[in-house]
């Protein structure tokens, strides 16, 4: 029976794995950065607006900045990413450092004379492609969104503060905190307000990073969203190997042992991506592991040593809705009205199905420490 039970586990492990795995793409460059009539453009805009800067120069910035073109070998990625670190860095320098936007909102978001000018001249493309009926292009690997007060995509920066709000609520208000964590001295307390805590900064570095594509918020948005999958994993690991009856070694495996191991990739990973290579594909395939091992973790436990417990299916419902609700990535269309993409759509899914992911806490402390106080042991 037991066997039987993993073999359906593992079979919903690799139907997600399909699902997930098909969302990982390498961010390159794209038609839209690569056109002729977008690098004359964005020449032309830098000679005008940015004294300094020669038209060529801002042609090859424009070419070189977050390219991703794919290059072979170790050694040549690690060229090739000083390479443009350097034709950054050479711009920068010839850009006028006196030039500032007219708007204060847009002083605030960051928006300098090179960034005005990509902006500029991706609309203007845009616009020409629609006039001549051509589907639109990417830019950078991105569709290009219709900013707003400065925010870059305002729907995807929107939804992820809304993903962000439930975490809140139930961390800071006293008697959903006491409901879903339990009283002082249960073994799930402090985890369960560390995922919290975790949950609300990775969503605030996503919420960031929409708002303002810059390599700081795309690297803080890529590495607390990892941080927050990873400590998901552990959690559900500390949580099925503590209470039901697996012995000490198994708690101690499961939780203490693989929180260890998970801490020491991580350091790896952070090393991988800051020092060798930013490599956003490698990251998408850490998280879609990541997701489908959360998953198929809850799934094994509701049908063996959960199964008798009636609130599981709210665990499992809340996963594979979000599954479900990934699935938009791989529509990927360009934003309605300049706003709303794939993406976006996905984020306003997800963030009126968080409370239901709550609530299993709430039964499942509930629960537990009622198992606790009559000192029953096993399931």
């Amino acid at each position: 029976k037991t066997e039987i039970m993993i073999r359906r586990g593992g079979n919903m492990f690799r139907l997600s794995m399909v699902i997930l795995l098909t969302f990982v793409v390498h961010v390159q460059s794209s038609g839209g950065d690569r056109a002729g009539y977008y690098r004359r453009c964005l020449g032309e805009c830098a000679q005008k607006l940015c004294p300094l800067i020669e038209p060529d120069d801002a042609v090859t910035a424009g070419a070189n900045e977050n390219s991703g073109e794919v290059v072979e070998g170790e050694g040549e990625r690690k060229r090739e990413q000083q390479r443009r670190a350097s034709a950054r860095t050479k711009t920068k320098q010839q850009l006028d450092p006196n030039w500032e936007h007219d708007d204060w909102w847009m002083r605030f978001m960051r928006w300098d004379c090179l960034s005005e000018c990509k902006y500029e001249c991706m609309q203007d493309y845009s616009l020409y492609r629609r006039t001549k009926n051509l589907p639109p292009e990417k830019f950078y690997g991105k569709w290009p969104f219709v900013r707003v007060m400065g925010v870059q995509e305002l729907f995807s920066s929107g939804a992820s503060f809304l993903n962000g709000v439930p975490h809140a609520v139930y961390l800071l208000t006293p008697r959903l905190r006491s409901k879903f964590s339990g009283e002082k001295g249960y073994y799930m307390r402090m985890p369960l307000l560390v995922f919290s805590v975790v949950a609300i900064n990775s969503w605030l570095w996503s919420t960031i990073f929409h708002a303002r594509d810059k390599p700081f918020t795309e690297a803080a948005d890529y590495f607390f969203a990892t941080m927050q999958l990873m400590y998901s994993m552990w959690l559900a690991a500390f949580r099925i190997g503590r209470s039901e009856g697996l012995g000490r070694w198994a708690w101690l495996l499961s939780g203490w042992g693989l929180g260890c191991g998970m801490v020491g990739f991580y350091c790896y990973y952070l090393n991988s991506m800051l020092f060798v290579l930013f490599d956003y594909g490698w990251h998408m395939k850490i998280n879609g592991v990541l997701v489908g091992a959360h998953f198929i973790s809850w799934i094994i436990w509701s049908l063996s040593l959960g199964k008798k417990r009636t609130y599981k299916w709210q665990a499992i419902g809340f996963l594979a809705m979000v599954l479900l609700a990934a699935s938009c990535e791989v529509f990927d269309f360009p934003p309605v009205w300049g706003l709303i993409d794939a993406h976006a759509t996905w984020h306003c899914l997800t963030a009126p199905m968080l409370p239901l992911w709550y609530q299993f806490w709430i039964e499942d402390t509930a629960f537990e420490m009622q198992r606790i106080s009559r000192g029953i042991k096993g399931k």
